[in-house]
């Protein structure tokens, strides 16, 4: 998978973190329904994916710098990130992206998972 560059692969790791967080929240309310204990097996699962999407998201802004200019990926705090186009912030960033997009798969999965659960009586 090629990008064009390490500020737009920083944002996909920004958007299956989202995704990721996103599909636990909606797990977590199907376990807050159901008494079903496969139900919050999988919930746990999703959850523990967002976790490890959150961490990748971390450490990709750990070598991302505020700034105002360029591309950029904006935090709930309103700080601006960039980050800086070399071999070495890409490898991180891709490494963080392809974290990401696991746990984004893996939390999907498990939001699946409880949604069949949950519907069978």
């Amino acid at each position: 998978m090629s990008y064009r560059s390490v500020n737009y692969l920083a944002y996909r790791v920004s958007v299956a973190a989202s995704a990721a967080i996103a599909y636990a929240r909606e797990a977590r309310a199907l376990a807050d329904e159901s008494a079903r204990a496969d139900v919050h097996a999988e919930t746990r699962r999703a959850e523990a994916a967002a976790e490890r999407a959150k961490a990748a998201l971390a450490r990709c802004y750990e070598c991302g710098q505020e700034g105002q200019d360029g591309p950029v990926i904006r935090v709930a705090d309103g700080r601006k990130f960039a980050w800086d186009e070399n071999e070495a912030t890409r490898a991180v960033v891709r490494q963080c992206f392809d974290a990401a997009q696991s746990a984004r798969e893996d939390a999907g999965k498990a939001l699946k998972g409880a949604q069949v659960v949950s519907r069978v009586l």
